[in-house]
């Protein structure tokens, strides 16, 4: 946020108060934005600092509102309007952040603006409306970057659709328009489809030692150990995968990782969930959760091809109501979450519980009454998901942890799956995995359902029709075709889950454990 300095007379004051958020001073950078506040109650830019420092608190809530103020002031800086919708999709407000996405553009006609607009639709699962926008911006003028980047959104959105060829062709066409990204050749090779020639082998290769930005790097190094992924040398594939996440910082510290587990396991007491909200207004969710690719978005499409079931994605709605909880603990008194969750009110709670509800509602086009959530990393949240949301169904999915963590190696994860990088981490992170979800199964006995992905596989009737008895439900016959199933899939397994049912998945990191051994020893005998 820039100020004019020679009109302004607040200027010198706001680059200190500015220079103070800089480094991490929150608390004296807001109160030298309330100074300039009081001399000039609508000075964007200290009202777009004071919204700077509360996000970087954790208030969302509190940032979104300085935000708003900051815009009723100076209504035409697009910098305050992503700002603006950036807060509100972190403070859990996604039905806001899409209004006010749709304000910015009756604003503003830019196209930075309606491509920001575009990939949050596509981040909300309404990508056929992302898609009309991203077709309309179309334009040869623009910079190769920014033509680059429409594209490849249009090919996400186009494989969400189930449109593989043109979502091929549009992230061919982001690779000729913006040669130097290694994000387009992902996206081609994490179709899983064999899309990759060998002068695209070759591309790729000189992109990961030459890409400009280093994440590009990262991601032209999966694509490249992704189009060797079938030959037969298993030695030489782990080897390239393994190139790969070395380009990634290691983000995951097992030791720390195992405390945090112990920390779990200690506050979560039967004395602690005693307490429930009243069930929420609204259809019921369906949690499935556990490791990412251990076969949920399998699983949520069977039970999406059931006419009483949404399906939807993963919803990044839990994490933000966790957020919400631990403020309300916070002005009840505790400095934590999990040393205050005790303590919430059934009145609090319920609160928590209809605010998950009322969010969900921008996910979902029908009034079914029951719908998916398979955020994986759900499973930290199950005592949470037991107090706000009695009524809702927690399904701990289990694949082969030696299958699953091969599987977790060769996928490119933008943000939330540090522990992938290392096999040695993702043997530390099952581990752990399993001793929450057991401790789960100790506490709340009977509140989790577990099902086994090779199971599912071998005996889908049985084992949807023992699925649906837990729910409540009768079992429809169409759960068994869900390949059939146009509905809107945004995933990685997008191309997998709209094929038959087969055993290609089962068995695909056991076949080369002897190449594994760190995933090995790290999983200590875990099945």
């Amino acid at each position: 946020m820039s100020s004019n300095v020679q009109a302004d007379p607040h200027s010198a004051a706001f680059q200190q108060a500015r220079a103070l958020l800089g480094q991490g001073q929150l608390g004296e950078a807001d109160a030298a934005a309330q100074a300039i506040l009081t001399h000039n109650a609508s000075y964007a830019p200290a009202l777009w600092l004071r919204g700077m420092a509360a996000g970087q608190r954790g208030a969302h809530d509190d940032a979104a509102a300085h935000l708003q103020a900051a815009i009723a002031a100076q209504p035409d800086a697009p910098e305050l309007r992503a700002a603006l919708i950036q807060s509100l999709e972190r403070a859990g407000r996604y039905a806001d952040a899409l209004a006010a996405s749709t304000d910015a553009m009756t604003h503003m006609d830019a196209p930075a603006l309606r491509l920001a607009h575009a990939t949050l639709l596509l981040r909300l699962g309404k990508s056929e409306d992302g898609l009309a926008i991203l077709d309309a911006l179309d334009d040869p003028t623009l910079p190769d970057r920014a033509r680059g980047e429409i594209a490849l959104q249009r090919g996400h959105a186009l494989r969400a659709l189930g449109r593989r060829d043109e979502a091929v062709a549009a992230y061919r066409q982001s690779a000729q328009v913006d040669p130097k990204r290694g994000a387009p050749w992902w996206a081609l090779a994490d179709m899983k489809t064999g899309e990759l020639t060998e002068a695209d082998r070759e591309r790729t290769e000189w992109l990961m030692m030459r890409a400009p930005d280093p994440e590009e790097r990262v991601q032209a190094a999966f694509a490249f150990a992704a189009a060797y992924a079938d030959e037969p040398d298993a030695a030489k594939t782990v080897a390239r995968y393994s190139a790969a996440n070395s380009l990634q910082s290691r983000a995951f510290r097992p030791k720390g990782f195992e405390a945090a587990i112990d920390r779990l396991i200690s506050a979560w007491t039967p004395e602690v969930l005693a307490e429930q909200a009243a069930i929420a207004d609204g259809p019921r969710p369906i949690f499935i959760l556990g490791l990412p690719r251990s076969g949920s978005t399998l699983v949520e499409q069977m039970l999406a091809s059931h006419p009483d079931i949404e399906g939807t994605q993963e919803l990044p709605l839990l994490p933000a109501v966790k957020e919400r909880a631990h403020l309300l603990c916070r002005r009840n008194g505790t400095a934590s979450y999990l040393d205050g969750i005790g303590g919430l009110s059934a009145e609090q709670l319920s609160e928590l519980g209809q605010r998950y509800i009322r969010e969900s509602a921008v996910f979902r086009k029908t009034e079914r009454p029951l719908f998916t959530d398979r955020l994986p990393h759900n499973w930290e949240h199950v005592g949470l998901i037991h107090k706000i949301l009695p009524h809702a169904a927690i399904i701990d999915l289990r694949c082969d942890p030696v299958d699953c963590g091969w599987s977790l190696f060769r996928q490119y994860f933008a943000r939330g799956a540090g522990f992938s990088r290392r096999l040695s981490d993702i043997g530390a992170y099952y581990s752990g995995y399993v001793r929450l979800m057991d401790h789960w199964d100790a506490v709340l006995p009977g509140r989790v359902y577990r099902l086994r992905y090779e199971a599912l596989v071998d005996e889908p009737e049985a084992q949807l029709r023992a699925l649906c008895d837990h729910l409540g439900l009768d079992f429809a016959l169409a759960m068994l075709s869900q390949h059939d199933d146009p509905r809107n899939v945004r995933t990685a397994s997008s191309e997998q889950i709209r094929r038959p049912l087969n055993r290609a998945g089962p068995g695909s990191g056991r076949r080369i454990e002897e190449h594994l051994p760190a995933l090995i020893a790290a999983l200590n005998g875990e099945r």
